[in-house]
């Protein structure tokens, strides 16, 4: 699956599902937009990430007769990392997803504002084959926002795959010196995930990188750190 249109999957999904449950409340055409989550450029220089680009992501659903469409945001950022016996990889990738909430009759609605980050862990499992996510390993709390947040750290597994259905970013450029502690065909990585409510929006945050590159996890957090949103 196209990593894009997967975390895209997350924040469009769950909300249109909360505008499933409105029925008769919503009116003839009802639109719900959020605003883009994304890093500033100074983040970005600080960490050694590249920016991938947002993508918008519009999801127009029936529900009892009534049209409702809801706009998410996906940014995307990437660093390329050089590990031995491969070519260079973009195998650190942070993404952030931006929810709007749905409002009707004096009621909000949206499934992540409830979720925890075990269950966003759990929904993308679900929803991305190439990722095995594991056991919790850590937590840490990082200021962003005006705000904190909690972010939980899990162990997992991501295939290298080719470079048109590039998974994760991460591109199986391999020579024949790979040391045998590496699998050509997968990498042991980590998942940082976070969740936040920032104005109207429910944001989601999430970064993978292998597990072998010291201080990665600090690199997150200044992406982290660095969010810019008009919420």
């Amino acid at each position: 699956m196209n990593r894009r249109r997967f975390l895209g999957a997350i924040a469009t999904g769950s909300t249109v599902s909360a505008a499933g449950c409105l029925g008769g409340l919503l009116d003839e055409m009802t639109t719900f937009a959020a605003s883009p989550a994304t890093v500033s450029a100074d983040a970005l220089e600080e960490a050694g990430y590249d920016d991938g680009g947002t993508e918008e992501l519009v999801e127009e659903r029936e529900f009892a007769g009534e049209t409702v469409e809801v706009t998410n945001y996906a940014s995307e950022y990437y660093r390329t990392i050089e590990l031995p016996g491969l070519d260079p990889l973009e195998a650190g990738v942070f993404a952030t997803i931006a929810s709007p909430e749905v409002g009707v009759a004096g009621q909000d609605f949206n499934p992540l504002e409830e979720m925890e980050n075990d269950e966003i862990a759990e929904m993308i499992q679900g929803q991305y084959a190439a990722l095995s996510i594991g056991d919790r390993v850590d937590d840490r709390e990082v200021e962003t926002l005006g705000t904190t947040v909690s972010v939980t750290t899990y162990e997992g597994q991501a295939e290298l795959v080719d470079t048109e259905t590039a998974s994760l970013g991460i591109r199986p450029l391999v020579d024949d010196t790979l040391p045998e502690e590496i699998d050509p065909t997968a990498m042991d990585v980590l998942i940082d995930i976070a969740t936040a409510k920032h104005g109207d929006d429910h944001l989601v945050l999430v970064g993978i990188y292998p597990d072998y590159v010291p201080e990665e996890d600090d690199r997150v957090t200044t992406l982290i750190e660095g969010l810019e949103h008009d919420g």
